[in-house]
């Protein structure tokens, strides 16, 4: 499939299954040169104007017979000026296909005399086909090209063509800037992305068995034990001079402060390491440091590009980091402890404090286990939406719930979506078709949407109106026949205050 046509497909086509394939099926038989200069376009990197629409037209008036009243007619009932520059010009049977490649090198040569650009201009009239390549040069030359496809599609029909993930393909083009190479496909299958960082930023959290306290007795001892952080969950990727951060929950690239990024660059060492980011001012609330993190190291998975299978020798390798030296920069190695008796790993989840943390990891020879503190459920009302990243995202993706307080609704929790594309869809959808304000790009929204959600704590709050907020919150479904009725009361949800 050529460009001129996959462009006038995708602008004739609202079903997303039918772009998906249309793009991946362009992807997969497109050179590689051709590939990375259609995702730019795709991406809505047009070429540089040379000419302006009108001109075009006076070029075309002058080649066409029609009486000067017609002309103007025709131009009027087409809804589309290129669709009629295209039909009034001679309706010849062309011979060449646009090629794109071409067509931009050309751009480059042509000196910007009116004269030059309107007898090249007048060449392609002749020897292009008619549809979809005349029409599509058109629109090129003249800068009125407006396409943008969703990245959410393009990753998708990306994924099909380079048989691979959506989220490797994300994974790829947040880490480094894909209009800084010249073939992005050899890009998204090196070694260095798709066998290194995507295999260990992708996944989410390790593949861990939730199990309860009653299990433990059948877990093969000895059992190395760590606390859950409450926390931001990263990996930190040290590849010879470049270090990436990546967030597992949002599946972003973020930073850390300076101190910690710089220091951590400097090391002669590669690395990939699961870590957790905690704010100071959540731990020590009379710490002056209210703008420092601490940084809570816990799993080294690779160290100079060798991956670790044992788990004591995980940690015994984080030593090269020699953070006695710099205990200045609050980077600090989870608390690991070598259990042998299930009933101490049951007296010390007794123990944790759970503003602090959220269960207890479990490593031996079987595998990972997972214990949690227990999660409590309510029901929320939707008030108030936006996007999460304003300039890259094309959803409404975080969202403002509140519990009723008497007749008044007062907001307790902010939440990132974590549903699925279509769950999120249709919420965003729900967000636009029932907005009654807006601030900036905050949404006012009718309080119809209620969520189920669950968290594993409640703390008092001065900043919010209703004098708690909710922590840990994850969205389980949502309902829009439910009545308002039916969502939780601040009187209620107080009582899970200590």
């Amino acid at each position: 499939m050529r460009l001129a046509l996959l462009i006038r497909l995708l602008e004739e086509s609202n079903n997303k299954e039918e772009k998906i394939s249309q793009l991946a099926q362009y992807f997969i038989n497109v050179s590689d040169e051709l590939f990375f200069e259609s995702l730019l376009l795709l991406r809505g990197n047009r070429p540089k104007k040379i000419i302006s629409t009108e001109t075009l037209l006076d070029w075309t008036r002058e080649q066409n017979s029609v009486p000067q009243w017609l002309f103007e007619r025709s131009i009027e009932e087409c809804n589309d000026t290129h669709d009629a520059i295209n039909l009034l010009l001679e309706q010849h049977e062309g011979e060449h296909e646009l090629n794109f490649i071409e067509f931009k090198l050309q751009l480059q040569s042509i000196p910007l005399h009116l004269d030059e650009v309107k007898k090249y201009v007048l060449n392609q009239w002749k020897i292009l086909k008619v549809n979809p390549d005349r029409y599509f040069f058109n629109k090129l030359i003249s800068g009125s090209l407006r396409v943008h496809i969703d990245d959410v599609l393009l990753f998708q029909a990306m994924a099909i063509a380079l048989k691979t993930t959506k989220q490797k393909i994300s994974l790829c083009f947040s880490l480094m800037d894909p209009l800084k190479f010249l073939h992005p496909r050899k890009l998204l299958k090196s070694k260095i992305f798709l066998e290194k960082f995507a295999i260990y930023s992708i996944r989410n959290h390790k593949n861990y068995v939730e199990i309860n306290q009653h299990q433990l007795q059948d877990l093969n001892f000895p059992v190395f034990v760590s606390p859950i952080w409450i926390g931001v969950r990263i990996q930190i990727i040290k590849h010879k001079s470049e270090l990436f951060v990546w967030d597992l929950e949002k599946q972003i690239l973020i930073f850390l402060d300076s101190e910690k990024q710089n220091y951590l660059q400097s090391l002669e060492f590669d690395f990939v390491v699961e870590a957790t980011i905690i704010s100071l001012n959540k731990l020590l609330k009379d710490s002056q440091e209210s703008n420092q993190e601490m940084l809570i190291l816990e799993d080294l998975l690779e160290w100079n590009h060798l991956e670790i299978a044992s788990f004591s020798e995980r940690l015994k390798c984080f030593e090269f980091l020699n953070l006695n030296s710099k205990q200045d920069l609050n980077i600090y190695i989870n608390d690991v402890s070598e259990y042998h008796d299930p009933n101490i790993i049951k007296s010390r989840f007794h123990t944790l404090e759970f503003n602090k943390h959220k269960g207890l990891n479990l490593y031996n020879s079987i595998g990972l286990f997972k214990i949690q503190a227990e999660y409590k459920k309510a029901k929320l009302i939707l008030i108030y939406a936006q996007k999460l990243n304003q300039s890259n995202s094309s959803y409404y993706d975080q969202y403002t719930l509140a519990c009723r307080s008497g007749t008044t609704l007062v907001p307790v929790s902010k939440v990132d979506s974590n549903f699925e594309f279509e769950t999120l869809l249709e919420v965003h959808n729900f967000i636009v078709n029932n907005t009654v304000e807006r601030f900036g790009p905050v949404r006012s929204v009718s309080p119809q949407l209620v969520f189920e959600i669950q968290y594993s704590r409640i703390e008092e709050s001065k900043r919010h109106k209703a004098g708690i907020v909710l922590k840990d919150v994850s969205l389980l479904q949502f309902c829009l026949d439910e009545s308002i009725d039916v969502i939780s009361a601040l009187s209620e949800l107080k009582q899970g205050l200590k």
